[in-house]
Parts: structure tokens; sequence; C-alpha cells
């Protein structure tokens, strides 16, 4: 297994940049393979591929956390001095995505208030090698997190996993979700106070941004408010796209297609018609 995860690591490093711009990655470590020397192995092969890297700990510090809020500072701060060329194509990469800066953003322009962290145990389900379906990927192998195997778990699907008692009385528990079901599970029912810190950080740094450029340009703000509602869209079903796709039978793979309606709208419109239209 740890060979393995090596490997892996390495042939990212393979990848070229135009690839890395469009991804995010999680290394995720199961229970025989989370020692600190194993984990500062994985970050050495990162390195050649990242331009930075903060070390993985199992419990982030004062000194990480004071160093994320000054990089994620930079951030922002790049974005406003940006706003003088009236481009805002960095934080259209940020919000299209799944970059962590960029949901919160995301939060913070739609006001947004959330039931669950994540869709874990809801409508996302994984299941083990040993025919066990478990509430995420990150939990497999966990039994306290099993909703059973995978000809019964149906009839387990309402189970409830308990919330922190420090969430349920946060100010910001519609914001952030509350804590990872798996995190609470590990740190027997405690919340990550520095993780706590850091996502209360980044939802306020997101406030002071928008409001930056709401005060600078109305107009930017406008088009920036209007991107966010067409990923929102897109993320409920895009039934144009959906449509196309079962009429194509096969010409594009749904990615590919997606891609063509994000970068090619034209392209798109002339398919539609084709294959939409010929059909009625």
């Amino acid at each position: 297994k740890r060979q393995h995860h090596i490997d892996v690591i390495k042939e990212i490093g393979k990848l070229n940049k135009e690839i890395l711009d469009k991804i995010s990655l999680v290394v995720q470590l199961s229970y025989g393979l989370s020692s600190e020397e194993y984990r500062q192995e994985i970050l050495d092969e990162l390195k050649p591929v990242f331009a930075s890297g903060y070390g993985l700990t199992k419990v982030m510090t004062n000194e990480e956390l004071d160093h994320l809020k000054n990089e994620y500072y930079k951030v922002a701060q790049y974005v406003i001095e940006n706003l003088e060329k009236e481009d805002i194509s960095f934080l259209k990469k940020m919000t299209n995505g799944d970059d962590y800066f960029g949901r919160y953003i995301i939060k913070a322009i739609c006001d947004a208030n959330i039931d669950s962290r994540c869709d874990a145990g809801i409508a996302r389900f994984s299941l083990g090698s040993d025919k066990n379906v478990y509430i995420c990927s990150a939990s497999v192998e966990n039994e306290r997190l099993c909703l059973g195997n995978i000809e019964s778990f149906v009839n387990n699907m309402d189970k409830t996993f308990s919330s922190a008692a420090q969430c349920r009385n946060c100010s910001y528990l519609h914001i952030c979700g509350g804590e990872c079901k798996v995190i609470l599970d590990n740190n027997n029912g405690k919340v990550d106070k520095y993780m706590c810190l850091f996502k209360q950080h980044l939802f306020k740094l997101s406030l002071k941004l928008c409001g930056a450029i709401y005060l600078f340009s109305s107009s930017l703000y406008d088009e920036l408010v209007y991107i966010v509602e067409k990923i929102l869209n897109r993320a409920f079903g895009d039934e144009r796209l959906y449509t196309l796709f079962d009429s194509l039978k096969g010409i594009y793979s749904f990615t590919e297609l997606k891609e063509i309606k994000d970068t090619k709208p034209l392209m798109f419109e002339e398919l539609y018609k084709q294959y939409i239209f010929d059909v009625k």
C-alpha cells in the first residue's frame, strides 16, 4: 500500500501544468499509513508538483493557522490589485471548482445557508472492498460510520450521526455546515479548533473581499454574481446539457460535452440545433 501511494504521487508529478491548474488533490492516508514519517515522504513527492507546501501534520498549530491566514490574505490582495485592470478572471477560476476560498466567496455572495457540511451519508456513499457501504470514502473500514452491507444498507440510510455540541451553538453553523463526521469520530466528538477558526476567517475574508469589489465597481460585482449564479445553476443540473448528451449517443463523453458548453458556447448551440431540433 505504501509503495502504491508513492507510485501514484510520482505519476501525478508527470502531469503538465495546464492540467494541474484544473484539479485539486486530496491525499487520503488509511489507518495503517498515517505515520509522520510517511506524511513527510508524501509531502516531499508533492513539492515538485505544487508551487508551495506547508507540511502535513495531524493537528494544525497556531503557527500553521497564522501562515494560512496570511497566505489567503495575499490571495485576496491579489484579486483587489487586479480590479484596477477590471480583471476578475482569477475569481472565475476560484469559484468555478472546488477551491476552498472560492466556496466561501460563493456563500458570501449568495447569503447561503446549509444544513450539512457535505452530503456524506445523505446523497453520497462509498463501497468498501469488504462489501460494506460507508458514508464517504474517508470513512471506509470505520465500523462506526458503516451503514451495513451492500444488500441491506438501504434500510439504514436514515441513520443519523451525532454533531458536536460546539457546532450546534455556533453562529457560523449554517455557513460551514458543522464538523466533518469522520473527524468527529476520530476526535471523540471534538471539533478541530484550528480548522474551525480557519473557516471563520475565510468567511469573514470573503465578505470583506466581496465588499471591496462592490465598492470599487458595482458592474464588476454584478458580473461576479452572474458567474456564481451560472455555477450554482449548473450544480443543480443543466437540462439542455443532459438532453443533448442523451441525444448524441456516445459521440462525446459527458465531460467533453460539458467542456464544450463552458468554453465553446457557439459550438454547443450548433450541436443542440442539429441533434435536438432535427429529432423533433
